[in-house]
């Protein structure tokens, strides 16, 4: 326990690192590149890291509230993953489970991979590689 969270204050930091150096670069004229979401919404942001030779995703979930505060993180390692758009469809598979989980009910779900996002969104069926995990996700989250 204490080595996650020690792995979640070193991800935490690091973020806001990048966020301050980010918003001080010329031509970035202040643009603002991560926001709280308003009061009773939760900020759920998600991050694969891929492996190929090996075939391991780590996955990394992080929850914000309005504040900007971190009220949840969770890391996992999934074993056996074909390819880096599969680790971030996990990943956001997993950030949906800890959201639900933890009992939060109104999210802003955020991650590098916008077609993740949109594939998840959508009701038709999916007939890509990640059939098993948008199914999973509506059947079991009602997303």
């Amino acid at each position: 326990m204490p080595k996650l969270l020690g792995f979640i204050r070193g991800y935490d930091h690091d973020l806001c690192f990048v966020y301050k150096n980010l918003c001080s670069l010329p031509g970035s004229m202040g643009k603002e590149l991560w926001r709280p979401p308003d009061y009773g919404i939760i900020k759920l942001n998600f991050d694969a890291s891929f492996i190929q030779g090996k075939k391991l995703a780590t996955i990394a979930v992080l929850a914000r509230d309005y504040r900007g505060e971190v009220v949840g993180a969770d890391t996992c390692l999934f074993e056996e993953v074909g390819d880096a758009f599969v680790a971030e469809a996990r990943a956001c598979e997993r950030a949906l489970l800890f959201a639900t989980m933890i009992g939060f009910r109104w999210l802003i779900v955020e991650g590098d991979s916008l077609s993740i996002i949109k594939k998840i969104k959508k009701r038709e069926e999916d007939r890509s590689v990640l059939r098993p995990i948008t199914y999973h996700i509506h059947l079991h989250l009602f997303f």
